[in-house]
């Protein structure tokens, strides 16, 4: 009710006389002031009882039969060696200065309304955590059902405290919680569309699956865009990714050597390891150091090296190479390099059975002209033609023609 003020003036003008309907609209106004004064003080628990446990209390119903909005200005005492907080200051205890500004939240996250759950922004001045003082900002939530006297139920899905007593902005913001169940990181994106256009980038569950992009249908990938996890790391320092199994620390690493090269080490303490590198080099290194095992190495142009033992180079001690290094060579072939670049043995395609190497028709041994090729280096050595049973060196053969015939039979050159 707007008040309207009245000029009175001084006799002998007597246009402004006392009346019952100017005394009656005064009471209307006086009463109405009252009323609107008793409201305020039935929405304000800081009467002098309560003053001095909560501070100042502002609630406002939000009709329904539900909780009430809640503005509170108060705080509790906290000892130095973080005792539970009280209305005290015995022993040393501190003032922590405490705002809340919630729905259905009452002292020391209490429901006001009980059976309903409740949420608050907090802001704690003064907070002794038992290492120092901290300032707190935090979103806090207590579920429906709590029980009296408890802060069971109570979680804060934002939490951020920093140290009163830093100098710096890097010692200052101390301890900083996000969290929710799952947990999500969006970005806007108008193709969304909706009340919050927002596509989730990054994905977290209670179960410790971790999902990044996500599927068009989750609203998470992003059409023409790839899914990109980046590690960076200062100069000097190496980004690495850490897997372990079973609560197993460290069970794999990857980590790059250099600006050409990855590592991949399997194991804790003397790993296993497979580097790569960017010239399609692929190389195995054995537990406790030992050298490489196997080395893979693609060079392109139709020229691919598996070397075992070694680097996969000239002296490497054994290697198998698998496409034509030029045009006339062997496609694919085993080799024991004892001369630099000469292969000992070249085998076109073939397939293997029952310790069988088969040649494709067509497919011709072609020999060194230099040395020549030996078949057998020793005579007991065995060998035979045609399903022959292989057998060493024949001695004693008569030089008559049934002592070499018989010869020639029993290696499988001519029949009997």
């Amino acid at each position: 009710m707007a008040y309207s003020d009245t000029v009175w003036k001084d006799s002998p003008d007597h246009t402004t006389p006392l009346s019952a309907a100017g005394l009656n609209d005064w009471e209307a106004r006086i009463k109405a002031e009252t009323d609107a004064l008793s409201v305020l003080a039935g929405t304000m628990e800081g009467a002098a009882a309560n003053e001095a446990t909560y501070g100042f209390r502002f609630t406002r119903d939000s009709g329904s039969g539900l909780g009430q909005f809640v503005r509170e200005i108060g705080g509790q005492y906290f000892s130095p060696a973080g005792a539970p907080q009280g209305q005290s200051s015995a022993g040393g205890a501190v003032w922590d200065p405490v705002l809340y500004v919630g729905y259905n939240y009452g002292n020391r996250a209490q429901p006001i309304l009980a059976g309903e759950s409740g949420a608050a922004y907090v802001i704690e001045g003064n907070y002794q955590d038992g290492a120092g003082l901290r300032m707190e900002q935090y979103q806090e939530h207590f579920t429906k059902g709590i029980p009296a006297g408890t802060w069971l139920g109570e979680i804060r899905p934002s939490f951020v405290q920093t140290t009163k007593t830093a100098t710096t902005p890097e010692t200052f913001l101390g301890l900083n919680i996000l969290s929710g169940n799952p947990f999500q990181i969006g970005v806007p994106d108008d193709a969304v569309g909706g009340q919050s256009p927002l596509r989730t980038v990054v994905n977290v569950t209670k179960t410790n699956i971790v999902s990044i992009g996500g599927t068009d249908t989750e609203g998470g990938a992003k059409t023409g865009y790839n899914t990109i996890l980046r590690l960076w790391s200062a100069s000097g320092a190496t980004s690495q990714l850490a897997l372990s199994y079973s609560g197993t620390q460290d069970s794999m690493m990857l980590y790059p050597v250099s600006a050409t090269e990855v590592e991949l080490d399997v194991g804790s303490s003397s790993p296993s390891k497979l580097i790569m590198d960017t010239t399609g080099s692929v190389r195995l290194v054995g537990a406790n150091g030992s050298t490489s095992t196997l080395y893979l190495r693609f060079q392109g142009g139709g020229k691919n090296d598996i070397a075992i033992g070694g680097a996969g180079d000239a002296t490497s001690p054994a290697s198998m190479a698998f496409g034509p290094s030029a045009v006339g060579q062997p496609e694919i072939y085993m080799l024991k390099q004892t001369v630099a670049g000469q292969p000992r043995i070249g085998i076109g395609t073939y397939t293997t059975t029952t310790n069988s190497i088969t040649l494709g028709d067509g497919l011709n041994l072609i020999f060194n002209t230099t040395t020549g090729t030996k078949i057998g280096t020793g005579a007991t050595q065995k060998l035979a033609f045609y399903g022959a049973a292989p057998l060493a060196q024949q001695t004693g053969v008569a030089v008559t023609a049934a002592g070499i015939h018989a010869a020639l039979v029993a290696l499988g050159l001519i029949t009997a």
